[in-house]
């Protein structure tokens, strides 16, 4: 069994008579910040308003992204709409990844507070979408030597970063934005960074650059399968459950 958050664990006792794929297979070790090949397009900070956009942009154009996610950010991941914007990406083959469960600066936290970062947001996908992720991404990418480890080896997690950054979180133009991203050139491998809660990110520059890249030959796909597909996206696959009364972010850490 892979490394997985108790609640995750206490949940699974429950369901016995369920059948489940688990990945066993040990994770990337450091903080990887490019593709092998191609390019993986990714947004952070999801689910947002906007997930939805993202993943008919994406659908349309036969491409695949990653989102990684937070549990309590600018919205509540429970919160239905998110729900079902989760589920069909899933559905539609995209990758979610972990992006902590507040938007935490993990560098400040003790070990202690990293963990329940990762874990309470292990059980809200687990409840979800019925995945828990096995790529994560650290917030502001702050996560040093120590923290890369522990996630690494306690969690089974492999940590990616990015080798583009679009400017968006920054102040960044979307015409800014799209010249940066438009200047990568095919055949080298990237792995871009984007936000999905900037309505200009998903409206104005995704929409110009998708199409402006496959034009020059990249196959837009999954973080996944951008580093070779050596480790599966997710640590264990099951089922998606039915709401209840845990589906919440009060007490947020």
């Amino acid at each position: 069994m892979p490394p997985l958050a108790k609640g995750v664990l206490s949940n699974l006792s429950g369901r016995k008579n369920e059948t489940f794929e688990v990945s066993v297979i040990s994770p990337l070790s450091g903080a990887l910040n490019n593709c092998e090949r191609d390019l993986a397009y990714s947004f952070d900070d999801g689910p947002s308003i906007y997930h939805g956009e993202v993943e008919m942009l994406f659908d349309n154009a036969k491409a695949k992204y990653t989102s990684f996610v937070n549990g309590m950010n600018w919205s509540c991941i429970y919160d239905e709409n998110n729900v079902q914007s989760l589920r069909k990406a899933v559905a539609a083959g995209h990758q979610i990844g972990s992006h902590t469960w507040s938007h935490a600066h993990l560098n400040s936290l003790t070990p202690e507070q990293q963990d329940l970062e990762i874990e309470r947001l292990e059980e809200a996908l687990w409840k979800i979408i019925g995945r828990v992720p096995a790529y994560f991404r650290p917030p502001y990418g702050e996560c040093d030597k120590n923290c890369v480890e522990r996630l690494n080896k306690k969690h089974g997690l492999t940590v990616v970063t990015w080798d583009v950054d679009s400017g968006d979180s920054v102040g960044a133009s979307p015409s800014a934005s799209i010249a940066t991203l438009n200047a990568l050139k095919y055949p080298q491998a990237h792995m871009p960074l984007s936000h999905e809660t900037y309505q200009s990110s998903v409206e104005t520059v995704a929409p110009a650059v998708v199409p402006s890249l496959q034009k020059q030959g990249y196959k837009l796909m999954t973080i996944q399968q951008c580093l070779g597909g050596k480790v599966p996206p997710y640590k264990i696959i099951g089922k998606p459950q039915e709401r209840d009364e845990t589906w919440t972010c009060a007490n947020n850490v």
